[in-house]
């Protein structure tokens, strides 16, 4: 048997590889949480299949940095800011400086108890998931610097780490 393709388009087919980037992959549940350039993915390995999740259009075509999960919340840390979605009601928040973030370029997230703790260049913030608010932390409450690089929580203990310094937080 002999099958014979003629075609008038004779360019190949082009696909961009990003073999050079490293993608955000988180498990949690059972399902595996993947951020692209280009959105949002859930992976079943149950069917083999993929789910798109569309971020919040007000995140403006955003590239998602790192993945977090916590108490059915799953957080984006963006190039444009912070995004969590409530995986099983399938609702989205989305945060920046515009909406109580001290800047769109969040460095980490972490959890301790009923709070969640960024670090960005400029401060840290606080998320209280019972008022859903944020408090800002920076130099004026108390930080020696601005840019907070990473932070770590340890139990009852908080960590901020700047470029060569870090300052305990009680």
């Amino acid at each position: 048997v002999i099958c014979l393709l003629i075609t008038n388009d004779l360019s190949a087919e082009i696909r961009k590889l990003y073999l050079q980037r490293n993608y955000p992959v988180l498990q949690a549940e059972n399902q595996y949480w993947i951020g692209t350039p280009i959105g949002l993915y859930q992976y079943n390995p149950e069917d083999d299949s993929f789910k798109p999740f569309t971020l919040p259009t007000a995140a403006n075509n955003p590239e998602v940095k790192q993945l977090y999960f916590y108490d059915e919340w799953l957080w984006c840390v963006l190039d444009t800011g912070l995004a969590a979605l409530h995986v099983r009601l399938n609702e989205w928040l989305y945060f920046d400086s515009s909406t109580g973030l001290p800047s769109n370029n969040v460095n980490y997230i972490d959890v301790q108890e009923d709070f969640i703790w960024i670090a960005t260049d400029q401060g840290a913030a606080r998320f209280d998931q019972l008022i859903e608010e944020w408090e800002i932390y920076n130099e004026n409450r108390g930080l020696p610097a601005a840019n907070v690089t990473d932070l770590v929580v340890a139990g009852d203990l908080l960590w901020f780490l700047f470029p060569f310094q870090f300052s305990e937080y009680n």
